[in-house]
C-alpha cells in the first residue's frame, strides 16, 4: 500500500480454470498515530511489546488493536532536543474481518 497514492497494488495467480473464485478486500477506518521518543531504535524494540501494551492501556483497548507500522531513527535539530526515534503506528477498529457467503467445496477449495 503506497499511503501518499493511496494505492493497493496485488499480484494474483491462479492455479486452476475455475471462474467462480474471487478476491474480496475490504477497507477499514484506522487510526494514524506519529510519536516521537527520546530513544534509540534499539532501545524502543526491546520495549517495544511495553510500549504498545502502555498505548493500549491508556486507550482501554486490546494490544491487538495496534499495529506498529514504522520506527525511523531522527537527530534532534537544536540541542534541546535530543535525538530518537519516530515510531508510527496504526489503531484498528474493534471488529473482526469475516467473510460471508463462502462456500468450501469437497476438494476444500473455496
Amino acid at each position: 500500500f503506497d499511503k501518499a497514492t493511496g494505492m493497493l497494488e496485488m499480484i494474483v495467480g491462479g492455479g486452476g480454470s475455475e471462474t467462480d473464485v474471487f478476491l474480496e478486500i475490504q477497507t477499514l477506518p484506522t487510526v494514524q498515530v506519529s510519536v516521537g521518543l527520546s530513544v534509540s531504535i534499539d532501545s524502543f524494540y526491546e520495549v517495544k511489546d511495553a510500549f504498545v501494551s502502555n498505548i493500549a492501556g491508556v486507550l482501554g483497548i486490546d494490544p491487538r488493536r495496534i499495529a506498529i507500522v514504522d520506527v525511523v531513527a531522527v537527530s534532534g535539530r537544536r540541542r534541546l532536543l535530543a535525538d530518537g526515534v519516530t515510531v508510527d503506528f496504526e489503531i484498528v477498529p474493534d471488529a473482526s474481518i469475516t467473510i460471508a457467503d463462502v462456500t468450501v467445496r469437497e476438494d476444500g477449495l473455496l
